[in-house]
């Protein structure tokens, strides 16, 4: 039997997800206006986000950006188990700028990021949007999670400069 379960706050009407397990369903080739990241934890997906197509499997992130053609659908008709992140293209501009000197959102140059490491982190934070309370820490864990995707999956130009430390007086 296929669950679904969906995140969304007012405090933080800049993200929305969703866990499916057991799901069998195919979507069409559509795009959104988000940022999204997807992970299975369980099957295997055939995917198409623009012209790159392949199989995305445990282990590994699918990022696509806002407003690009994709379809993710299991492979030969068997369940899968995922996660969905969406996320408001602003606001992931803001946290851009907060890396590099950017005035427009910096698309990801990859479909499929194998890194065990951050797909766990992903896994995790999913988690944590799921079923904690609060907003602070999954805000927290959110940004950390980006930040990390962003370095690895974006070619900018120029990084912000760190801020010299402060010194007190004393």
């Amino acid at each position: 039997m296929n669950t679904e379960l969906f995140f969304r706050d007012p405090l933080l009407p800049h993200v929305e997800c969703r866990r499916s397990e057991n799901s069998g369903r195919h979507y069409k080739t559509h795009m959104h206006k988000t940022f999204c990241i997807g992970a299975i934890d369980q099957g295997e997906v055939e995917y198409t986000v623009d012209k790159e197509t392949g199989i995305l499997t445990r282990g590994q992130l699918i990022l696509i950006n806002p407003e690009t053609l994709h379809s993710c659908n299991p492979k030969r008709f068997t369940a899968r188990n995922y996660y969905v992140l969406y996320l408001d293209k602003a606001w992931c501009l803001e946290l851009q700028q907060s890396l590099w000197k950017t005035g427009q959102f910096c698309p990801v140059n990859v479909a499929r990021l194998a890194d065990e490491s951050l797909f766990l982190n992903f896994i995790d934070v999913m988690e944590v949007l799921l079923h904690e309370k609060g907003v602070l820490n999954k805000e927290q864990r959110l940004i950390e999670l980006l930040e990390n995707v962003f370095l690895k999956s974006c070619t900018v130009g120029e990084h912000r400069e760190e801020s010299p430390p402060s010194t007190l007086a004393g």
